[in-house]
Parts: C-alpha cells; structure tokens; sequence
C-alpha cells in the first residue's frame, strides 16, 4: 500500500520523536510527505535519526521543560 501525501508542503515538530510512538509519527510524517524538527533528550537516539533520514530532517537535543532549549531549536528549525 503506497501511502498517503497528505503532508506535503507541512511542517511538523515532533517532541520525544527519536523513540517509541515519537518515532513512529516521525517515520509516519516523513512517509506522507512532512518536513519535519525533531526534538529529543538522547544525542544517541537524533544521531541515528539523522543519519537514517538525512536532510528529510532537522533534530534538537531538547528539553522541553526548559523554554530556552525549546526557543534555540525553534529558530534552528526555521
């Protein structure tokens, strides 16, 4: 089954994407067509994101908790 576009010309962030249900929204994003961030507390986990998908994604080592991790990974993102 060829999955659906329905977000193509989207951008999408995705906290806790690096991982478990995260990344399978990532993976679902990316496969219906979004360009999306990536944010996660594990370096190890965005680095092997990143090399799987490349440039299909921008990844953030975020703490979510803290507003200024989450302000220098949105301007990132941009």
């Amino acid at each position: 089954m060829i999955p659906m576009k329905r977000f193509v010309e989207r951008c999408a962030v995705v906290t806790g994407g690096a991982s478990g249900i995260g990344l399978a929204i990532s993976e679902r994003l990316l496969a219906e067509g979004a360009r999306i961030a990536v944010w996660d507390a594990d370096d190890a986990r965005l680095h092997a994101l990143k090399q799987r998908f490349g440039t299909a994604v921008v990844t953030a080592t975020v703490d979510v908790a803290e507003a200024g991790d989450v302000e220098r990974a949105e301007q990132e993102a941009i």
